[in-house]
């Protein structure tokens, strides 16, 4: 029949849908006036009418009558009007159970509903539509074709509310849904709503508010069918347009949300950066659907928002497209919320804010005028959301924008206004921020104390154990660093790992206590592990492992640690390498083979010293210098390379340097410091 209706002009298929084939001669057609509505139900004579409507004030004598033993249950009635008075009498249970009218009918909506069931069946026990005759020329003015459909329409809602209610009829709901869903898929209510034509269009209308309904109560799988249905309303019928537009949007914004709700499970599942961007893409649309609507406007704004601030780190290529798009949306959002000045509004400007200052961070080349307009912007919405409420994030945010902006003592106060609002074990941004600007702005000694009367008062996370060991060690206060870095050092990203693990190695090399070569040994392996990148961490490791000496230096194994570029840093170390090497040769006046291992490797110290002379004339007089942070001083390359050659000359005993003069003084400052000044283990 669908099939038939698609293809045949909009009067045929009426005709088509609501012609049963007449096999009862006495069902005599009655025309009802184009365009007019159904007259209500006035008296008990009306029960045989199949053109009455129930109304407020006549809905409970309707059921009542309709159903009782002068209509529907007089069994000396023919079929044709026990099955119209069954039907009115429905149609009043229907009508007091959606309106919620108070009634002696029934006791409760579900009582009516329940009612109505049994009487919308007893109506097709007594005359089923095949056997009610429909005038084909006449279809939008015939009471018997409109009495066909407004039948269905009665029999599909009693069957959704029972379905709802619990009604035994009913044991599984889904069945009852179904079968609401069916009653009403026979016909093009579509195209009746299109018509224009009263009743028919206005019946159509109902139908196709009934559908939607149905069909969203029987859950995500059936969305389409309601959201076909409602944009069939909004498109053909008025008076419920507005209310199926906000179904739209409330559909679309549950949508968006069950999306984004994937996208952040997707996240944390660690899935493909793609497959998380898709389902945040879907929610973006979802909720721009939602906006075409008053109710989900403002909710749908907050979904918007959230999706694009995800997108940023998803697609770090468009992040700055995505802030700003997000930025739209929370400016949206707390123009809403604007009318109620609480914590909601003070959290759409806050995030608003936060997509400012991510927005500039993002932009990779920014004006400064625009750079100083969104940081303004920023501020400004969070001056407001911090008066509205003075959380610890919202001050942390707010101190960010004004250092951001170069207004310092105002960040230092919003800082120290976070910190009383709620600094704790598990939130140590405020402290970390306060001691940073501090830092920064020339006041060391002060950010230290932040942190140390942070740590004091139970503030012991590790970032705040590093920046309290980062700046003892910056001031030479090597034994607190290692107090302080100790506990943590391997508990943080890569650069910090590397950094705290080369502060102690160092620490541990300047202090000198019982078992410190090991240590040092050990802390430097771990900084170029986390970072075998930096030549500073390369030199510390290297120089451990001289000073350490062992197996490993006595068969060059070590030998990898150190740089590997050609500098002349690689060059020094790897003669001091070579010096240590032969230091710890058991060189025997009775073994040739001992002592010639033992001047072969000099010569590769020598060989080392010298390449690294060659490879300084390249280079700016700028670079001859390196820093040694366990010496706490710069060393001069070109001297030091020198003094090398010096030592290898010595042990081979082409020169002599006399023991105290200022020479060996000189010599015994760095090279003796790492151990390589003495030239065999005898």
């Amino acid at each position: 029949m669908a099939q038939v209706l698609v293809h045949t002009p909009m009067k045929a298929r009426m005709a088509l849908v609501l012609a049963m084939v007449c096999v009862c001669a006495g069902c005599a057609t009655q025309p009802v006036q184009s365009g007019g509505a159904i007259p209500h139900w006035a008296s008990a004579s009306d029960c045989f009418s199949r053109n009455v409507a129930a109304t407020d004030q006549n809905a409970e004598r309707m059921a009542l009558a309709c159903s009782g033993p002068e209509a529907g249950a007089d069994p000396n009635r023919s079929g044709v009007e026990r099955a119209t008075a069954y039907f009115n009498a429905a149609a009043g249970y229907t009508h007091l159970a959606a309106t919620g009218l108070a009634s002696t009918a029934c006791a409760s909506s579900a009582n009516c509903y329940q009612s109505a069931l049994k009487l919308i069946e007893k109506s097709y026990d007594n005359q089923e539509d095949a056997l009610i005759a429909v005038n084909q020329s006449s279809i939008g003015t015939d009471i018997n074709g409109l009495f066909v459909l407004r039948r269905k329409l009665v029999q599909a809602q009693a069957l959704m509310e029972s379905a709802q209610s619990g009604n035994s009829a009913c044991a599984e709901p889904d069945d009852c849904f179904s079968m609401a869903a069916e009653t009403l898929a026979a016909y093009d209510f579509e195209s009746f709503a299109a018509s224009g034509d009263e009743p028919i269009a206005a019946i159509a209308c109902q139908a196709l508010d009934l559908n939607a309904r149905i069909n969203a109560l029987r859950g995500v799988d059936h969305e389409y069918a309601a959201v076909t249905s409602l944009r069939s309303i909004v498109r053909y019928c008025p008076s419920l347009s507005g209310n199926a537009s906000s179904k739209l949007a409330q559909i679309a914004f549950d949508r968006g949300e069950q999306l984004r709700k994937s996208m952040l499970d997707s996240i944390i599942s660690k899935a493909p950066p793609a497959e998380s961007a898709a389902l945040g893409a879907s929610a973006v649309i979802s909720y721009r659907d939602a906006l075409r609507a008053e109710t989900p406007k403002l909710p749908a704004y907050r979904g918007l928002g959230s999706v694009y601030l995800d997108l940023a780190v998803l697609q770090p290529g468009n992040a700055a497209e995505h802030f700003e798009a997000a930025a739209e949306a929370f400016d949206s959002a707390q123009k809403i919320s604007s009318g109620a000045a609480g914590e909601s509004h003070a959290e759409d400007l806050t995030q608003l804010g936060d997509s400012y200052l991510k927005l500039v961070d993002a932009k990779r080349q920014i004006e400064t005028e625009e750079k100083d307009h969104l940081i303004n912007a920023a501020i400004l919405v969070l001056e407001k959301s911090v008066l509205l409420s003075p959380t610890y994030s919202r001050q942390l945010m707010l101190g960010n924008a004004y250092e951001q902006s170069g207004r310092n003592k105002d960040a230092e106060a919003a800082y120290r206004l976070a910190m009383a609002a709620g600094e704790s074990s598990a939130n140590d941004s405020a402290t970390l921020a306060l001691a940073r600007l501090l830092e920064r702005t020339n006041k060391a000694d002060e950010a230290l104390l932040v942190l140390e009367t942070g740590f004091a008062a139970g503030l012991q996370t590790p970032s705040v154990r590093y920046e309290i060991g980062r700046l003892r060690f910056s001031k030479s206060n090597f034994e607190g660093a290692i107090d302080a870095l100790s506990p943590v050092a391997g508990k943080f990203g890569d650069a910090q790992t590397a950094e705290a693990h080369y502060m102690l190695s160092v620490a541990e090399a300047v202090l000198r206590r019982s078992g410190w070569q090991a240590r040092a040994r050990t802390y430097a392996d771990a900084a170029a592990q986390a970072n075998s990148f930096s030549a500073k961490y390369s030199r510390q490791v290297c120089l451990s492992h001289i000073v350490s000496g062992g197996s490993d230096v006595r068969t060059g194994a070590s030998l990898q640690r150190c740089p590997v570029d050609d500098t002349p840093e690689k060059h020094l170390l790897r003669g001091m390498y070579f010096l240590k090497q032969a230091q710890l040769i058991d060189v025997s006046a009775y073994d040739s083979g001992s002592q010639e291992h033992w001047r072969s490797v000099l010569r590769l110290a020598e060989d080392s010293f010298q390449a690294g002379q060659q490879t300084l004339k390249l280079l700016p007089t700028a670079k001859s210098k390196l820093r040694f942070d366990d010496l706490g001083r710069d060393i001069d390359l070109a001297v030091a390379l020198a003094q090398g050659t010096m030592i290898v000359e010595r042990c081979r005993r082409e020169t002599s340097i006399e023991t105290g003069s200022q020479t060996w003084k000189e010599l015994e400052s760095f090279f003796g410091h790492y151990g390589v000044l003495k030239c065999s283990a005898s």
